[in-house]
């Protein structure tokens, strides 16, 4: 144990110590660093990614799989509630794989990076999104719709608990989409880019944050958009 000297109101504070060290060793000569790091929602294993390639490691520090042919760097990685797949994403691409590795499906059609991704709360279904385009996918890889109208880079997403809606984040304003990708609302009223965006666990507000300094919440409204 050792003490702080600061920010810690004079109370002992404990220095953590590594109990394993994860190295998958160096990629194509050289080591990369890890960028990205998820933990399954069941403790029992993790997703390190590295440059182009993610590795699923146990809790005890064991090399379970290595997970390749992302074509780039990857971007974004998120694991499916129940622990038993999750999704990574690169250039050009998305990939589906289950926990032991094993590549189940392939997300296609995107025409750059996909930078951001997130899983429904029940697992049935993702969304990803490319630059100004969303993309909600079947847990199975099966397209099931495509979301326009960002003008601008989607920055963030996030699903409603129930798993019947979800919010995405992109240069002036904030949507509000359905599962089955119908526009339900826009969150307006800003002048400047919407890079965060975060849903209430009763789904019944939401939080966004912008790129000058500001946050906002919203109560949603009960009706759709007529612009849709």
């Amino acid at each position: 144990m050792a003490d702080s000297d600061d920010q810690s109101g004079g109370a002992p504070v404990t220095i953590a110590t590594a109990r394993v060290m994860l190295s998958g060793g160096p990629i194509a000569g050289r080591r990369k660093p890890v960028e990205q790091v998820v933990i399954s929602p069941d403790g029992a294993w993790l997703a390190a990614a590295s440059g182009d390639v993610v590795r699923i490691w146990g809790s005890a520090g064991t090399l379970r799989a290595t997970l390749t042919g992302h074509g780039g760097a990857v971007q974004a990685v998120a694991i499916a509630p129940d622990a038993a797949w999750l999704v990574t994403t690169s250039w050009h691409k998305g990939q589906i794989w289950g926990s032991d590795g094993t590549l189940r499906a392939t997300l296609t059609g995107h025409d750059g990076p996909m930078q951001a991704v997130a899983i429904a709360p029940d697992g049935t279904w993702l969304a990803a999104a490319s630059g100004d385009i969303v993309r909600i996918w079947g847990s199975d890889g099966t397209l099931h719709a495509t979301l326009y109208g960002h003008k601008g880079l989607v920055r963030q997403m996030a699903i409603a608990p129930d798993g019947t809606w979800l919010a995405t984040a992109s240069w002036h304003w904030a949507q509000i989409w359905s599962s089955q990708g119908i526009r339900l609302a826009y969150l307006t009223g800003h002048r400047t880019r919407v890079v965060a965006v975060a849903i209430a666990p009763d789904g019944s507000w939401l939080a966004k944050g912008n790129d000058d300094g500001t946050a906002e919440i919203w109560t949603l409204p009960n009706q759709p958009d007529p612009r849709r």
